[in-house]
């Protein structure tokens, strides 16, 4: 599998023959002894070798056929298993979100907007749906944390598991008190490309308790009496 459209190195082991061998010849096509889309060459004696100035196509496995001649005209050829091209990064989630305990739909003291809220300032937990990617699949899922979206100033990239992990934690972030943080997700398919997804809603962190400046008692509507009686 390769995620290279334009250059494809190939390398194979040499042939054996009584007569010594002369040359080898190489094509690349979409099926073994295919010439569709490099000619067969001449390339000498060499037994590694890079394709370049190739055009080719998303979603397509292609072939390299090897022919070996010897001096007196014998040739044998081998063909290499196939390489799957895919040009396209993973389709993104359709959610991420932190695992936190509280949901605040709005909140003007806190810069506005809805942020869920949580008081622990080391770690942070983080929840999401699948990527998907239909050609090679979901290598690994990783996570960052940042002051600003699709920022890892707080915590770089850190990889949460593969394609079945659909939860994940940062560790030892030392967060602070009223700041706002945002997770993103980065989805790898197995080609190495990569799709970032940002969680939606952030995460306020709040390490104090409500303050309470002033208790006042209400006045008691009409007039009440209260007599206290000692017992006898």
């Amino acid at each position: 599998q390769t995620s290279v459209s334009t250059q494809l190195t190939v390398s194979w082991a040499k042939f054996t023959d009584e007569y010594m061998l002369r040359t080898f010849y190489l094509a690349l096509g979409t099926a073994c002894n295919r010439t569709d889309v490099v000619a067969k060459a001449d390339i000498g004696t060499t037994t590694f070798t890079t394709l370049q100035g190739l055009k080719l196509q998303h979603n397509t496995t292609y072939y390299t056929t090897i022919w070996a001649e010897d001096y007196v005209g014998h040739t044998t050829s081998a063909c290499s298993n196939g390489i799957f091209v895919d040009l396209t990064p993973p389709e993104p989630a359709p959610w991420v979100r932190f695992v936190a305990p509280t949901l605040d739909e709005d909140d003007l003291a806190a810069g506005g907007g809805p942020h869920y809220s949580q008081s622990v300032t080391e770690a942070v937990d983080v929840e999401w749906a699948p990527c998907f990617d239909p050609e090679t699949g979901i290598a690994s899922y990783a996570l960052s944390l940042g002051t600003v979206p699709l920022a890892g100033d707080v915590a770089a990239f850190t990889t949460q598991g593969g394609e079945d992990t659909l939860k994940g934690s940062l560790f030892k972030l030392g967060l602070k008190h009223g700041v706002k943080y945002y997770a993103t997700l980065r989805c790898t398919n197995a080609v190495g490309l990569e799709t970032l997804i940002q969680a939606e809603i952030p995460l306020l962190i709040d390490t104090t308790p409500p303050a309470l400046s002033e208790v006042t008692f209400a006045p008691l509507p009409g007039d009440l009496t209260v007599t206290t009686t000692a017992p006898s």
